[in-house]
């Protein structure tokens, strides 16, 4: 059985800027995760981590958000938004439970 064949058609300008702009977000991705370890340990061998417990400590009733915001713009860093979302609640269990039975 043969099928049948369309002829190939060159993509056009905008179709190739939307794929260029796509692996360039992919790209951006890679970089994060290949460079977190790096990153990671620079940070915990600055003084960034022990500056932070400082401020902390100093203003304890301001969220950690607000404090990294406040890092962000007086390094300078325009571009950052720092936002907290609360942890996901895990969905209740269908199953029975089995009951615990001590061991002696």
């Amino acid at each position: 059985m043969a099928t049948a064949r369309t002829n190939r058609t060159a993509k056009t300008s905008a179709e190739l800027k939307v794929e260029l702009e796509n692996l360039r977000k992919k790209l951006v991705e890679l970089e994060k995760r290949a460079f977190a370890e790096e990153l990671g340990e620079l940070v915990l061998n600055s003084n960034i981590t022990a500056a932070y417990k400082e401020i902390k400590a100093k203003a304890k009733d301001v969220s950690d958000t607000a404090i990294l915001s406040a890092i962000a713009t007086s390094i300078g860093l325009k571009g950052i938004q720092i936002t907290q979302t609360p942890a996901k609640k895990r969905a209740p269990s269908t199953t029975p439970r089995k009951p615990r039975t001590k061991k002696v």
